[in-house]
């Protein structure tokens, strides 16, 4: 008994070390090992998951070269998992590597070139063939308000999404105009961990993408997107006459953004398009914003983005020391026009020596990656943001005791997967 409650104290130190449990975690824990009516049961939920990592750990250092026999392993890990009892303070870390496994299946899967039906039924063959425990199937955790999904439901929720954007993503095959697109949301960073279906009075994960394009007079020749079954017509006919009227405001410089909301035929969510051409995308994430960044002085960058709805972003900042309620330099009054509002989003700001990304950048961020990109533009202008983007952190954390992670400066930072924020510490 005293060895295993040194390797389990041990063990829960290391998880904290690696960025896997948070102090609170680790204090929570530590003191359910040092009280003697609950040490038995924690010291063997700690060994049982200790197990799990350690195999997880071996199986997917070999997985890349194994790669055909990805679902051999999942159904091993499933199989492992359903075998313990019920777990507790570590359920959300074996759910977030199970979810993190067939992140990294599905991306290797595509990049390979095979289609998504493949991977969609080999998941579900797997499923099928194991009973999961009760903590992967429900789940009554809620952050932020939101309530967060069980590792069965997230499994569903996200091959739907990964479904419809490949096949939105092939509206756009061959188009010139469209260079990339990024994905955002909670697809984007909690697949099959955060990605949740409607359930009761909780709304289910919508999709949030932005389409760079070289020009928005071709988006209109675009026939796939009028002709795609993806979308109602009434949608498409609204986008269509809307169009019209923001390509008169782009010219004039009066709105550089181009939104618009469309419901998902036969489903019970709706994918949320920004039209933004790569030049404005370069104001919020290139060169003058790389020039901003590494200087301490205030600033407010506000992008026009015409909406079909009437929408108001101001309110608290999310800086790098978690949440800090601060006034906008400015507020500008959103307007009224022709078929939706120009509204005025903040692209970022500088306040008092402590930077705060806007709506795009946690869009971009943290995965800090494109889901398709024509000619790499994009991807290279991603990920001098993402290192510009880590060193003005660097240069905060130096100036303030209270900057704790990179992540903190994100929306969704307290639903993240405890895998997503050890690799970014």
């Amino acid at each position: 008994m005293e060895t295993d409650y040194k390797h389990a104290f041990c063990f829960v130190l290391d998880l904290l070390n690696r960025g896997l449990f948070t102090t609170e975690e680790t204090s929570k824990v530590l003191e359910k090992i040092l009280n003697k009516e609950t040490r038995k049961n924690c010291i063997a939920e700690c060994l049982r998951c200790k197990r799990f990592e350690n195999d997880f750990d071996f199986v997917f250092s070999d997985i890349q070269n194994h790669f055909t026999y990805w679902p051999v392993y999942f159904k091993r890990f499933l199989e492992e998992v359903s075998e313990l009892p019920e777990l507790t303070f570590t359920s959300r870390l074996v759910h977030a590597r199970l979810a993190y496994f067939l992140e990294r299946c599905y991306l290797e899967h595509t990049d390979r070139g095979f289609n998504f039906s493949g991977f969609n039924m080999k998941v579900g063959d797997v499923l099928e063939k194991v009973s999961l425990p009760g903590f992967l199937r429900e789940s009554n955790l809620i952050l932020i308000g939101k309530r967060q999904p069980s590792f069965s439901e997230s499994v569903r929720a996200t091959l739907l999404r990964y479904k419809k954007m490949e096949e939105f993503g092939r509206i756009f095959v061959g188009d010139q105009n469209v260079q990339a697109i990024i994905l955002g949301g909670s697809l984007g960073y909690g697949p099959f961990l955060n990605v949740r279906s409607a359930v009761g009075n909780s709304s289910s994960s919508d999709l949030d993408v932005i389409v760079i394009v070289k020009d928005f007079n071709d988006i209109i020749k675009n026939r796939k997107f009028y002709k795609t079954a993806l979308f109602y017509k009434k949608a498409k006919h609204q986008f269509k006459r809307r169009l019209g009227v923001f390509q008169e405001l782009y010219k004039k410089m009066d709105a550089v953004v181009f939104s618009q909301k469309f419901d998902i035929v036969d489903t019970d969510f709706y994918i949320s398009i920004h039209f933004i051409t790569i030049d404005t995308l370069k104001s919020i994430i290139g060169k003058p914003f790389e020039a901003q960044l590494l200087r301490s002085e205030d600033i407010s960058l506000y992008v026009s983005d015409y909406k079909a709805k009437n929408k108001i972003f101001f309110g608290d900042r999310f800086g790098f020391s978690k949440i800090i309620k601060s006034k906008p330099i400015l507020k500008l009054e959103n307007q009224k026009i022709k078929s939706g509002f120009i509204t005025f989003v903040e692209g970022y700001s500088i306040i008092n020596g402590r930077f705060y990304p806007g709506i795009y950048h946690n869009i971009i961020s943290p995965k800090f990656s494109v889901w398709h990109d024509k000619d790499n533009d994009t991807t290279n202008l991603v990920r001098r943001f993402k290192r510009v983007f880590v060193e003005r952190y660097k240069m905060e954390r130096v100036q303030f005791r209270d900057c704790s992670h990179i992540f903190n400066s994100h929306l969704r930072y307290p639903i993240f997967s405890p895998i997503l924020m050890a690799q970014n510490r």
